[in-house]
């Protein structure tokens, strides 16, 4: 029975890996039959999660009614709401895509919660697994805008003109938001390396040196694909890794502010070395200048912005209600003919936000986030609001820029991104004890 455990526990952990690192790469073909391959491999990691509390006889209370409470009120959302809307077809594969990662999240979950000491400890032990792969994505991708279409398959050059955004090392088609939320993991999975599991200090200081400059050359990357989540999403996630690192250790006040003022004259000189290169310079300004006039302009929703979607759900009045229904759009269609023919809008669907709110309305994607983001404090015993607080903040900022409630690759990214944070804290409390 034990070693039925462990062989469940190394696949479970096994197929996690696959979907971190390969999934969005090899999913680029036949997407009806790969999303079959995705639904197999959810199934599986689902059955083994479960085959393993079957034989363990266990599983944590609070959790559990945190599933099933949360489980209640998910349907309840969608019979408030008008489900079938127009198209009987989008709603259901809307409601197979949410359920697709809403199950995959609570397997993940279940699994970390009931073997968190080992899955950790694995996460530690692929150290050099993630660093490569990020090493080997920035030499890729750098080679690809140099070379023409370099490790992509032909038909994605006919699908899409605009070539940066095919630029994404190994993370698949338009995988620029799975690139962004991998790397911002690696970042943070580094700094915790270097400052709770490596003891040598000469290897501390060289992984800080690597984290730093892998860090650099994937923001110069970003320049040329226009990935401005990149920026955001680092800035976000070391915001909250600095504060969380400091509260859990108790760092008085004056620490915490001397602290958070070395890491700010450190981001500013950081800042001026991009402003020193041109190319930096001008993409910046444009960004900015962009950002501005399409906030200003109130009468267009052609090429319309996340907050512009949000902003039209609410203006016509069921945005504030239950939405537009399920059935009215697929939510990530990526501007098909369909959805431009209804209101023009050209990018809706590729951001979980907007979408969620037009055709379920805010309050479904409050719980809904809240939900989630209870379930994911869970992977560590206990309750700790200030890592409920967390998580939340980035849920929202993750949502709002990208489709991590709907896309399986980045919901495991976020998982990961969760648990360097719940390592932190598991750290900090074999140094201190059990005070925290």
């Amino acid at each position: 029975m034990k070693r039925l455990r462990i062989k469940l526990n190394d696949i479970t952990f096994f197929l996690i890996l696959f979907l971190a690192l390969l999934s969005g790469y090899l999913g680029q073909g036949n997407l009806a039959q790969f999303r079959s391959i995705l639904n197999i491999v959810i199934a599986i990691i689902f059955s083994c999660v479960l085959g393993g509390y079957i034989h363990c006889g266990r599983i944590d209370k609070t959790l559990f009614f945190t599933i099933i409470n949360g489980g209640i009120l998910f349907v309840l959302f969608l019979s408030l709401s008008n489900i079938l809307g127009t198209n009987k077809g989008f709603a259901w594969e809307n409601i197979k895509l949410l359920l697709r990662i809403l199950i995959l999240i609570i397997s993940l979950v279940l699994f970390i919660n009931d073997k968190k000491a080992d899955f950790f400890w694995k996460l530690r032990k692929c150290f050099w697994i993630f660093n490569i792969f990020g090493l080997l994505n920035m030499i890729v991708i750098t080679i690809q805008f140099n070379i023409r279409g370099f490790f992509m398959p032909y038909q994605w050059l006919i699908m899409d003109s605009y070539y940066p955004d095919l630029c994404s090392g190994f993370f698949g088609y338009h995988g620029t938001h799975r690139l962004t939320f991998f790397m911002t993991f690696l970042f943070i999975y580094d700094l915790y390396m270097a400052k709770y599991v490596i003891k040598n200090n000469k290897k501390r200081i060289w992984l800080q040196v690597f984290n730093i400059s892998l860090l650099f050359w994937n923001c110069i990357l970003a320049i040329f694909n226009e990935n401005k989540t990149l920026y955001l999403m680092t800035v976000v996630s070391l915001i909250i890794y600095i504060y969380l690192d400091n509260y859990w250790n108790g760092k008085t006040i004056l620490s915490r502010i001397t602290k958070w003022m070395k890491y700010l004259v450190a981001g500013l000189i950081f800042i001026v070395i991009l402003f020193w290169i041109p190319a930096t310079r001008d993409f910046l300004n444009a960004q900015v200048l962009s950002l501005f006039a399409e906030l200003n302009d109130t009468n267009s929703i052609t090429g319309v912005t996340r907050l512009r979607i949000i902003l039209l759900a609410f203006e016509q009045g069921f945005g504030w209600k239950f939405g537009k229904g399920l059935g009215y759009y697929t939510i990530n269609s990526s501007g098909t003919k369909s959805n431009i023919a209804f209101v023009g809008i050209q990018n809706f669907g590729e951001f979980d936000m907007p979408s969620l709110i037009y055709l379920m309305g805010i309050w479904f994607y409050i719980f809904y986030v809240a939900w989630i983001s209870e379930l994911y404090q869970h992977m560590i015993k206990g309750r700790d609001r200030s890592l409920f607080a967390a998580i939340l903040l980035i849920m929202f900022f993750m949502s709002f820029y990208a489709r991590n409630l709907t896309d399986t690759a980045l919901a495991v990214y976020a998982t990961l991104i969760f648990c360097v944070f719940c390592m932190m804290k598991e750290s900090i409390k074999t140094v201190k004890g059990d005070a925290i």
